[in-house]
């Protein structure tokens, strides 16, 4: 499949830094197109059309701005594969804080951070995060560790209606008590209509909590 770049192209370091180039050579701006699936679209495909950066002015690239979101730590990665919706850019840093950036400047409009500034040490990982929008309502779902947030896309703030107090603790409605077991996600799983699919990461040995795939309702959670 002949690959081609987005308008403008995201560059994602394995650190803590991303990055945005712009082609210089003044050509024509093409219609507004988002990123506001993980992989591209419902497919997963990863594809663009977009086609204003080609192989004729890749050359001319320049760099538009960088954004480095301070949370670089012992064996640190970034994963995250972002969104582009609407000119904003959603994404998550090695602490899993979730941001949003205004795409064409780089300016954070608003940070979310689940451990409040008290990350507690070890090696965690998300490969992404979910948009759903239903009219006026637009959600960021995103899961840390054993929590499953919503959050409200225009403010980064919990929406309370959504499970206790904006988020739902994934060890509950295994059928037993696995309090002291850890689960996480690190995919985001699958959006279809209101729903959200998500499987999950559990202890290779026993006891361990059982991986089953959860469907939840995007709304109440």
């Amino acid at each position: 499949m002949r690959l081609r770049f987005v308008e403008w192209a995201i560059a994602v370091s394995l650190g803590v830094s991303i990055a945005a180039v712009l082609t210089s050579c003044g050509a024509r701006k093409p219609e507004h197109a988002d990123w506001r699936y993980y992989g591209g679209n419902e497919t997963n495909s990863r594809y663009s059309a977009l086609d204003q950066i080609h192989r004729g002015n890749v050359a001319s690239l320049g760099l538009a701005w960088t954004y480095d979101t301070g949370d670089a730590f012992k064996d640190s990665e970034m994963q995250c594969n972002p969104l582009v919706v609407d000119g904003v850019l959603y994404g998550l840093s090695p602490k899993m804080r979730v941001f949003a950036l205004d795409a064409s400047t780089g300016k954070e409009l608003w940070s979310f951070d689940h451990y409040q500034g008290k990350f507690r040490p070890g090696k965690k990982r998300s490969r992404g995060l979910h948009y759903w929008q239903d009219g006026s309502s637009k959600r960021i779902l995103i899961a840390v560790e054993e929590w499953l947030y919503a959050l409200d896309a225009a403010s980064g703030q919990p929406i309370l209606s959504f499970g206790h107090q904006g988020r739902i603790n994934l060890k509950e409605g295994l059928g037993r008590d696995f309090d002291t077991f850890t689960i996480s996600v690190s995919s985001p799983g699958v959006i279809f209509k209101d729903k959200l699919m998500v499987g999950s990461i559990v202890s290779e040995g026993l006891p361990a909590c059982p991986g089953d795939i959860r469907d939840y309702d995007v709304r109440s959670g």
